[in-house]
């Protein structure tokens, strides 16, 4: 029962997954009762903390039913980080080079069809020649035309990287670099789409860690 002038309040909590669609979400709730003479009287709410804004007595009418609206916003971050393992010299010019490839995932969403590319063709210029090894992944689905110069993408990008999580991809190149023994710099970049839509990218860290600092963005300086 609802006194005459009194008022009561009720705290909904709810768990909502969006997906790709952060709102707004518009919502209503609806409050029914019935007088001692049997009168049944509702109203549908009204966005805000008054039932009746205008304070004449009466909150069902135009303005006072306005739906209650949340959206949701989110934070998709991708990190990737790179270290060389070995380099070995094979005693007739070339040099066997292993690199590691760690990608993370370091927002609030699942990230979908995850890529990385890597421009081999753009590190190794200034060498005689180059030649991809081998790409491997036991995290990821591995593109098994990656040449590193005409087809640059590591991955075949259909594959999602759950929050926190994490994945690396093992790079093998066998390089002939003439009279330019280096440094040849080399960077991966790491992509991904939130469930929005919204893209997020990332240039490699050396290393193994993509967010040595630890907030949360591996893509600043």
């Amino acid at each position: 029962t609802l006194a005459v002038g009194a008022n009561s309040s009720i705290a909904l909590v709810v768990i909502v997954r969006p997906g790709g669609n952060l709102g707004p979400h518009d919502n209503q709730a609806a409050a029914t009762g019935t007088s001692p003479a049997g009168t049944p009287v509702n109203d549908v709410s009204d966005d805000g903390v008054d039932p009746d804004p205008d304070g004449d007595g009466n909150a069902n009418e135009p303005g006072e039913n306005d739906p209650t609206p949340v959206t949701f916003v989110e934070a998709p971050v991708i990190g990737v980080a790179k270290s060389v393992t070995s380099t070995v010299n094979n005693g007739n010019g070339t040099y066997t080079v292993s690199y590691s490839l760690f990608v993370e995932n370091l927002g609030d969403v699942v990230l979908f069809n995850v890529q990385v590319t890597d421009s081999l063709a753009a590190t190794f210029a200034g060498a005689t020649s180059f030649s991809v090894a081998s790409v491997t992944s036991g995290d990821f689905t591995v593109n098994p035309g990656y040449d590193g110069n005409a087809d640059v993408n590591l991955l075949d990008g259909t594959d999602p990287l759950a929050v926190a999580g994490s994945g690396s991809i093992a790079l093998v190149v066998t390089v002939t670099p003439g009279a330019n023994l280096g440094p040849y710099d080399n960077q991966a970049t790491a992509n991904g789409t939130s469930p929005a839509g919204t893209p997020v990218s990332d240039v490699s860290d050396d290393g193994t860690d993509p967010d040595p600092d630890g907030d949360g963005n591996a893509n600043e300086a």
